[in-house]
């Protein structure tokens, strides 16, 4: 399994780390893991999956609404 800090995963998804730690706190984006008070690492995996499933949903939402039209 590979890990990422938070620096990490914001450059991967080129967002910031404050936008990390709110998609943490209001979406079903993956829980940190914490390895200390200040050490908090991602499984970089998981993120990988939620990516593409939101992908997906994306995706479906546009098919849906081309259908509509």
């Amino acid at each position: 399994m590979e890990y990422l800090n938070v620096k990490q995963v914001a450059e991967l998804l080129q967002m910031t780390t404050r936008g990390i730690r709110l998609l943490v706190s209001n979406t079903d984006f993956p829980a940190p893991i914490r390895i200390s008070h200040k050490k908090v690492l991602y499984d970089k995996a998981a993120i990988v999956e939620w990516l593409n499933s939101k992908k997906e949903r994306e995706y479906d939402r546009f098919i849906s609404n081309q259908k509509s039209v």
